[in-house]
């Protein structure tokens, strides 16, 4: 999905336009990272602000900032800077300081920005970014982290781990009280939302120096986002052979994971690891090596266009093993073999078919063994989830035998319609349901497989019953 690595080489620029937006930019000699802000106990957020604010006199008619209101520790101003061209075609989305103690992440950011400001007429890939694509940036994520050098904000809550997304699965202990409890996370939420046709997201963040990682870089793992890119990227850039990447799928609740899975936006964590591949870190080899990999990133990530919803479901299929033969169950009722029920979430409409081999056993030989399944979600005016409907499934769709050897394998197939998930819908449910007329049933094997089929058409799914004419149901209904 999204960028083809094959149609869109990357090559090397010789310091010119070319006018290929593939092309790997060079930047030029950086300053070393002292001689940009202060780290540590000296560093100050009026400082940092004070870089932001450079560019935005210097250019403001391009620039200019907002602010939704203080920080979690109401003591700092938390801004927005949007970077805007006249005729813009896309809008991409960048931060920094989420941990408050990662400062070379932010003097990168400042640096890669400060270049599109200065010397984009110089360099293709810039030009394009300065004069069609809209920046919104987040420099100072977490300004009461930066002025006390620690990672977490005035709450001692780790800010990329409070975002709404899978925040309950979460075993970090520094994850907030609830999804989203803390006023930056709430203030990043709200850019997104605000600017929800952003094609990509990159927060920028750097490791401790001392490890092991040549790069270092999380994404989310449940979602579209090209992580093919990164190491393509990384294999032209890298000044060492043989490069160590840490390239960490994640379902954290990180600020990229709420922006990839809300938004579906191309959306990513990479962390420069300073002093890997220099003579010392923050130095200016090593920051010019952090502006080459990070804003490489964001140049290419900003040329992936935006998945359309039919693009983001092209298809999934999913396959199940079961194999855990320890549940027992008694009963002339349908009960619910709640070992392998699961959800899906799909992002657009479609079909949602099952094909399922079921191995099961009945210590009565004369026992008859009824096997069904149903398909569920929240309004869905097909396949409403009411025990009403369930019910009316399990009878379309039970498959039955008599198990004369005690052992033997059922097989069943079921499809449904079924809306995309989000607040109004929910997610789509796949259930199993087992009965006997006697004996003890064991389940001892399963093997499943989901495919969803994507659709638009006004009339995808019909539903027709004896004679009925026209059919009882329709999908769009």
């Amino acid at each position: 999905m999204g960028y083809n690595n094959n149609e869109s080489p990357i090559v090397i620029d010789v310091g010119v336009p070319q006018g290929n937006l593939g092309v790997i930019w060079n930047p030029p000699t950086q300053p070393a990272g002292a001689a940009i802000a202060n780290d540590g106990p000296t560093a100050t957020v009026a400082e940092y602000e004070a870089l932001w604010e450079g560019l935005r006199s210097a250019f403001p008619a391009y620039i200019t900032r907002t602010s939704p209101g203080k920080d979690g520790s109401a003591t700092y101003d938390w801004w927005v800077y949007k970077f805007e061209p006249t005729n813009y075609e896309k809008t991409i989305i960048l931060s920094s300081n989420v941990h408050g103690n990662e400062y070379v992440g932010m003097k990168v950011l400042y640096r890669f920005m400060y270049h599109i400001c200065y010397s984009h007429s110089t360099h293709a890939q810039l030009d394009y970014l300065r004069n069609r694509v809209r920046i919104i940036v987040m420099p100072i994520c977490n300004p009461y982290g930066l002025a006390n050098n620690t990672r977490n904000n005035s709450n001692n809550v780790n800010l990329n781990r409070n975002f709404d997304y899978n925040w309950a699965a979460c075993p970090d202990e520094a994850k907030g009280a609830s999804a989203a409890s803390e006023t930056e996370t709430q203030y990043m939420q709200a850019v997104f939302a605000q600017y929800a046709d952003a094609i990509s997201y990159i927060d920028l963040h750097n490791t401790d120096t001392g490890e092991t990682n040549n790069y270092y870089v999380p994404m989310p793992s449940a979602t579209n986002v090209n992580n093919g890119l990164i190491r393509q990227i990384i294999e032209q850039i890298s000044p060492v052979a043989s490069p160590v990447l840490a390239l960490a799928g994640t379902d954290y609740p990180y600020a990229s994971a709420y922006a990839s899975y809300n938004y579906d936006m191309q959306a990513l964590t990479p962390e420069w690891t300073p002093g890997t591949m220099s003579t010392a870190a923050q130095d200016a080899e090593d920051m010019g090596y952090a502006l080459k990999f990070l804003g490489n990133v964001i140049i290419q990530y900003s040329q992936i266009p935006k998945p359309s919803a039919e693009i983001v479901n092209e298809g999934n299929i999913i396959r199940i093993r079961y194999d855990n033969a320890t549940v027992t169950h008694t009963s002339t009722d349908y009960v619910e073999i709640s070992d392998i029920a699961f959800a899906f979430a799909p992002k657009v409409p479609g079909i949602l078919e099952m094909w399922g081999t079921f191995g099961i056993y009945n210590d009565n030989a004369a026992g008859g063994t009824y096997l069904t399944s149903a398909i569920l979600q929240t309004s869905n005016t097909v396949i409403p989830n009411s025990d009403i409907e369930i019910g009316n499934q399990k009878g379309e769709n039970e498959v039955y035998a008599e198990f004369n050897a005690k052992r033997g394998q059922l097989t069943m197939h079921h499809e449904a319609p079924v809306r995309p998930s989000n607040a109004s819908y929910g997610d789509v449910l796949i259930k199993f349901y087992y009965k006997a007329t006697a004996g003890t049933l064991l389940l001892r094997r399963a093997r499943i497989m989901v495919k969803f089929t994507p659709f638009n058409g006004a009339d995808s799914y019909e539903e027709w019953s004896g004679t009925s004419v026209p059919p009882t149901k329709k999908y769009p209904a």
